[in-house]
């Protein structure tokens, strides 16, 4: 249970399942038989005087049924006050005698209470009672009348004006009582996917979505490992998170927070990750009469980004000139989405290696909708971002902190080259988000990117057939290309549509048809 915070427990047992209840919802069920043991001795809650154990918090609104309650009635339970709250006086009783106008005044600071004025009338033919200048009550009995009538006063001061006549020894008493608004039930959020048995893949970049409920729920965090990634300002978050190399499990949770301040998680989510199983694609390139062409350059596309990892031994105190320089490592990456807070994951969770990094990300935005567009860039050095040629952010030199760099350009429809450099001293870490018009800051998500180049490339065989081992699946679908020169400067070109990878095993796409 979160410390600080209020949580309902609930226990039940039906003679067949013991059911625990946290905050109304259901936590968990062990099946079970026999009777509850009976005993003469004093129920305790809270405390054991024999071993001295007691709990180390408060405990309120303790209830015992002598039968199973519904999960429907627990949930009531949930909001519901073992003792209902007593009414607060505000103002008066004051009594009124004879005919005239009486004034009186009330101070209200709790507008989340509810407010009733109480009339006693003895005697009153008619009359007149007013609320900030407002009739708020009628009295019309000769005889003796009461009448209870809900309010709206206002923060603040309000004014009571009370006016009747009546016959001799009339009189009028006027209260307004004031009644504590029903506490709301403590926020709940659930993870709606993945399913806890789950299995993510290194290097995948997944949906993780949660739903809270509430009373003006402010914000749900994404935990993985104990560690917020992400938050958003919504009741049905839909976060991206890119699968971590060199980690067997994750721990995921969301937290939510109402606007009273009041927090609650869901339990541990322990979640399976395996290595991408990588696969071999194999096909030939044939042209459209079905000639065998040998000597094809052909290469395997995944949506995503070419990724480059240039690595130094020194410290890099700004973006490095990377001119004339080999990268280390090539490869692709689902998203620019690579988080390690606090080295959470360990020093190489993103297969870049050791020591001090430069990193170039290239590949084309898919623009659909032409207008202008938001950017932030998240790194932890220093950063660049070019978008259809125009740099609109750029810091050469870091702060040793992750920070978010924000820029905007206009785009057109259609594709859009990006790059993104950024330098690190170990832990490198990089966030690329945008907004399109009319919506809202998201991660830009794989399947809008195109990586520049692929390094899966292979060139076919005397008789077309190609093999191209080591492709990862878990960036999706896959797509093969194929080109030849046809002599005069002619180039036969063509793909096959997208195929659905084979994991740790071939995946035979048949015929490239170039043209």
């Amino acid at each position: 249970m979160p410390i600080n915070t209020w949580t309902h427990l609930a226990a039940t047992y039906d003679g067949a399942t013991l059911n625990l209840f946290v905050n109304g919802v259901l936590a968990g069920s062990r099946a079970a038989s026999g009777l509850l043991a009976i005993s003469a001795d004093a129920l305790t809650l809270g405390g054991n005087d024999i071993w001295g154990e007691f709990f180390a918090g408060a405990i309120d609104d303790v209830r015992i049924y002598n039968r199973a309650l519904s999960g429907a009635e627990i949930a009531v339970d949930v909001g519901t006050p073992v003792i209902a709250p007593t009414a607060d006086t505000t103002l008066g009783p004051i009594t009124y005698q004879g005919t005239g106008v009486r004034k009186a005044t009330f101070d209200v600071t709790d507008v989340t209470a509810t407010y009733a004025m109480l009339v006693t009338s003895v005697g009153v033919q008619d009359g007149l009672v007013l609320l900030n200048d407002r009739v708020a009550f009628r009295p019309r009995d000769p005889h003796r009348a009461i009448a209870e009538v809900p309010i709206r006063p206002r923060r603040g001061s309000n004014t009571v004006v009370t006016a009747f006549i009546g016959a001799r020894g009339s009189s009028m008493t006027v209260e307004i009582v004031r009644r504590p608004g029903r506490v709301p039930p403590p926020p709940h959020v659930t993870i709606t996917s993945p399913s806890p048995t789950a299995v993510l893949t290194e290097g995948a970049t997944i949906p993780i979505t949660a739903a809270a409920s509430g009373t003006a729920v402010r914000r749900v965090d994404l935990l993985v490992n104990g560690v917020v990634m992400a938050s958003e300002e919504m009741t049905a978050p839909r976060f991206l998170f890119t699968v971590p190399f060199g980690v067997n499990w994750l721990n995921l949770q969301a937290r939510v927070t109402d606007a009273a301040g009041r927090t609650a998680s869901t339990a541990d989510m322990i979640v399976t990750v395996v290595p991408d199983l990588l696969t071999t694609v194999r096909g030939r390139v044939e042209d459209t009469a079905g000639r065998r062409i040998a000597a094809a350059d052909v290469g395997v596309m995944l949506p995503g980004l070419s990724a480059e990892i240039f690595t130094f031994n020194g410290t890099l105190a700004a973006l490095p000139n990377l001119s004339g320089r080999t990268p280390a490592v090539v490869k692709l990456i689902s998203a620019a989405n690579l988080r390690n807070p606090n080295g959470v994951f360990g020093d190489d969770p993103f297969g870049f290696g050791p020591r001090n990094h430069a990193i170039r990300l290239t590949g084309s935005l898919q623009v659909t909708r032409p207008g202008v567009y938001s950017f932030v860039l998240g790194v932890n050095a220093g950063g660049r971002l070019t978008v259809g040629g125009a740099t609109i952010i750029n810091a050469a030199q870091g702060t040793g902190a992750f920070q978010q760099l924000a820029g905007k350009v206009w785009l057109p429809a259609g594709s859009i080259p990006i790059e993104v450099r950024t330098f690190d001293n170990g832990n490198p870490q990089i966030q690329l988000s945008y907004a399109p018009p009319g919506r809202d800051l998201t991660v830009i998500p794989q399947r809008v990117l195109t990586p520049a180049f692929t390094p899966d490339r292979a060139r076919s065989g005397t008789l077309g057939a190609f093999s191209i081992a080591g492709v990862p699946t878990a960036l999706g679908d896959l797509e093969v290309g194929a080109s030849s020169a046809a002599g005069r400067g002619r180039t036969l070109t063509g793909d096959t549509g997208p195929v659905a990878p084979v994991a740790a095993g071939v995946t035979d796409i048949g015929v490239v048809r170039v043209h």
